[in-house]
């Protein structure tokens, strides 16, 4: 068994250790410290690939001392700057520390504070005066009587393109009226006015209200809130069962169930090392990233070093709003776009695992952050991992043959977490197949983002998804970040298209090859659907002895719509990842997140825009070199009246499947099939009560 540590994740002890150390600091001892988040820092990765190979090889001596640290973000006194220490765990110091120009992540007790003192505004209390909620009841079947109330709910302010919008604390507050009952569906209920305040203590800046006119055109006045009506219907749109005025269970639905009698086919060491099916990889939880999966290896040979959720955005459609003839647009929601990975976490936002999301044998990894004031907190059952059946691996019968078929079916390993920012789940899942492929699956559910529009009214950018409820067009864009190692170090990128052979015209034409192109320098591959484009990894110095060319693996992932904004927009400046699906540039230890360290309210992409220009300087070419590599999953939403109140998931994937990596099958070996072996029972067996096989029929 071979184990480093390298890839454990924080735990209690190492925020412990890491809090005490910053708020003992001499230049920290007299200020009030606010943690705004701390993680582990990845090992260096020349030094740790080396380890790595040095530990499988058997070898002792000379090892690689790689000391555990952590980054902390932090502010003092409760206003800016933000600083970044760097503490190494192991020496018990902090290495260096830095005055960071812009915002940390949104952390959970300012949004929460934030979310309380925003109803004590005077100019916020004004607009509730005017909707006369006092005055309103619902009488409701089985609750009673039941009065309503305002809640806000606090947004990354984003940044409209001022000169100091990155440098000025901001957050985008919204309101909504909602039952005086917990589970009520506020989102029903939005309200068309945002308010401005000051990031760290809630001073109010500005009051924007929206249009409600379905053009975007004009925003309304404050007289409009003036007895604010509730649609007669609207509380058909409840979803929690408690709340729901119109609930009829499904009674037919029967119980389904894993069962493993023999237990789980994987084994994992030291509580994040995993053993399955060939694959060794270990699971990192993190604050950031949600978890990531490290050092995977596959049949004993190295396929790729980090494989995770690097970040994502969140952009909505938006017209440019009048205010004043001749002055510029304030349209809120011109600016809505969300950074959910970088700027708040999906480790900050983890839906507690185990309450019905998986199903079968599971094991469960815990993550660990800390609170405002540094204090660790336990996040049970962050990651989940379970296996399931997803039919035929591989089948053949051979039809010279009556008896024997060769029926193989494909185990697979889930390893998934499910983050809930505000209003919208996303379940992000790792599988791995027992062919050697990884598919990356994302599925997108919870609740959409609401704003308030005027009844009877139609609109081009959006859908009214209940009376009065307006549902904006928005797309999510992901970006999951490999850092390729197949069979090695040194790997390059292609893509092949499919073309017509050059034949003469008066032939018969059915031929057609396939056509490489490598990308010799950073930057991305276009899509290309017609030709059946497909992006590889691909290392020159591996040769396969049956294909007799060099060992790769590609991406499958269908073609799909990139960001929607135009190229001068604050959205492209921000987030240059989502303009293409493809990107590869050369790896370095300072090179961790696609659109920035910091992107809270930030004017520009501080990661991939920067790496690309610093890699178009150095002139070096990407053939045969250590690198990094993220893929855009896109998918543009255009909301409908059934993904309302709570949606059914949209699903998009990718896989990167082995391509003359082997020179055969590598999931031959798997178990033959049978109506024996998997337990098969017919429905005529249990109408009548039995539970005997079919195997016989």
């Amino acid at each position: 068994m071979v184990y480093t540590d390298i890839f454990s994740p924080l735990v209690p002890a190492d925020v412990e250790l890491a809090t005490e150390l910053i708020k003992k600091h001499p230049k920290n001892v007299k200020d009030v410290v606010q943690f705004v988040q701390i993680d582990k820092l990845n090992p260096p990765r020349k030094q740790a690939t080396k380890l790595v190979d040095m530990l499988r090889a058997g070898e002792t001596e000379g090892l690689p001392v790689i000391d555990p640290k952590a980054y902390v973000l932090f502010y003092k006194n409760n206003e800016l700057p933000l600083y970044k220490s760097i503490v190494n765990l192991k020496t018990k110091t902090v290495e260096i520390t830095t005055e960071e120009e812009g915002l940390g992540p949104m952390q959970a007790d300012f949004v929460e504070k934030l979310d309380k003192e925003v109803l004590e505004l005077p100019q916020v209390k004004e607009n509730i005066a005017r909707l006369n909620l006092e005055n309103k009841k619902f009488k409701h079947p089985t609750l009673g009587e039941l009065g309503y109330n305002v809640i806000s709910e606090t947004w990354m302010y984003g940044n409209r393109g001022e000169p100091e919008d990155h440098l000025k604390p901001k957050a985008q507050i919204y309101f909504f009226i909602k039952l005086d009952h917990p589970e009520s569906n506020h989102y029903a209920l939005p309200l068309p006015f945002t308010v401005i305040v000051d990031y760290f203590t809630c001073e109010f800046i500005d009051m924007l209200y929206l249009a409600m006119d379905g053009d975007d055109s004009t925003p309304i006045t404050p007289d409009r809130l003036n007895d604010w009506v509730i649609p007669e219907d609207i509380h058909k749109f409840e979803y929690y069962p408690d709340v729901r005025i119109d609930l009829e269970p499904e009674l037919n639905l029967k119980p389904l169930t894993i069962n493993q009698p023999e237990g789980v086919s994987f084994n994992v060491t030291n509580n994040n090392k995993v053993e399955w099916q060939g694959w060794e990889f270990y699971v990192q939880t993190n604050v950031r990233e949600g978890f990531s999966l490290n050092n995977i290896y596959f049949k004993g040979r190295p396929l790729i070093w980090k494989y995770c959720l690097n970040d994502m955005i969140v952009p909505y459609s938006a017209k440019p709003m009048s205010t004043k003839p001749g002055e510029k647009h304030k349209n809120a929601l011109a600016s809505k776009m969300a950074f959910d990975v970088s700027e708040i976490g999906f480790g900050n936002t983890t839906f507690p695992l185990g309450s019905g999301c998986c199903l079968g044998y599971i094991k469960y990894f815990d993550g660990c952050k800390a609170d405002i004031e540094g204090k660790p907190v336990v996040v049970k059952n962050q990651v989940c991992m379970h296996e399931v059946d997803n039919g035929v691996q591989c089948l053949h019968k051979n039809y010279r043959t009556e008896n024997n078929k060769l029926v193989l079916r494909r185990r697979e390993l889930i390893l998934q977490t499910v983050a809930t920012v505000a209003n919208y789940e996303y379940i992000i899942q790792f599988i791995l197949d027992q062919n050697g492929s990884i598919t990356t699956e994302v599925r997108a559910t919870g609740i959409l983002s609401t704003t308030a529009i005027e009844p009877n009214t139609k609109t081009d950018h959006s859908t009214i998804v209940a009376p009065g409820v307006n549902a904006q067009y928005h797309q999510h864009l992901f970006s999951f970040r490999l850092d390729p190692r197949f069979d090695g170090d040194l790997n390059s990128v292609c893509y092949d298209d499919f073309v017509p052979l050059e034949d003469k015209e008066e032939d018969w034409l059915v031929g057609f090859k396939a056509k490489r192109t490598w990308l010799e320098k950073s930057g991305h591959i276009e899509q290309s659907p017609f030709t059946n484009r497909t992006y590889k990894f691909i290392n020159e110095n591996v040769i396969n002895p049956v294909s007799m060319t060099p060992v790769g693996y590609k991406v499958e992932i269908p073609a799909h719509q990139l960001i929607m904004a135009g190229p001068n927009s604050q959205n492209i400046k921000r987030a240059k990842f989502a303009t293409k699906q493809f990107w590869a540039y050369h790896a370095a230890d300072d090179r961790n997140y696609v659109a920035g360290e910091l992107t809270n309210q930030s004017k520009e992409d501080t990661g991939l825009a920067k790496w690309l220009e610093e890699d178009e300087k150095s002139g070096k070419s990407i053939r045969n070199a250590e690198l990094s590599c993220n893929i855009t999953l896109g998918l543009s939403h255009a909301p409908s009246t059934e993904q309302f109140p709570v949606m059914s998931m949209d699903k998009v994937e990718f896989a990167i499947i082995p391509v003359c990596f082997f020179w055969k099958n590598p999931a031959l070996d798997l178990p033959i099939a049978t109506a024996e072996t998997n337990k098969i029972v017919c429905y005529e067996d249990i109408v009548a009560g039995k539970q005997s096989s079919c195997c016989s029929k």
